[in-house]
């Protein structure tokens, strides 16, 4: 499933007060799928880092679904002064 399927129907509400962006992890929804990376934790935070290193942005707020949740918390963890507020739903851990 991408981001794009899984926040389709929150996305044009939110945007009315803040940005929207749902980017997928490597190896998820339309993002490339390399076949010698090394899947794990490590490659997808620092691949939002970068990715928000890309569009210019220093801070985020950050909501994560499930599996994109523990992403998230952890990337708050790691990145504490890029996240400004942070929402988890169905988290794991």
């Amino acid at each position: 499933m991408s981001a794009w399927a899984n926040w389709l129907l929150n996305i044009g509400p939110l945007s009315e007060h803040f940005r929207v962006i749902a980017p997928d992890i490597v190896g998820f929804g339309f993002t490339e799928r390399p076949a010698n990376a090394p899947y794990g934790k490590a490659l997808w935070l620092s691949h939002l880092a970068d990715f928000l290193d890309v569009l210019g942005l220093e801070k985020v707020h950050i909501i994560g679904n499930s599996f994109g949740g523990g992403l998230a918390l952890a990337f708050a963890i790691r990145y504490p002064h890029r996240v400004g507020r942070l929402m988890l739903m169905g988290s794991v851990v």
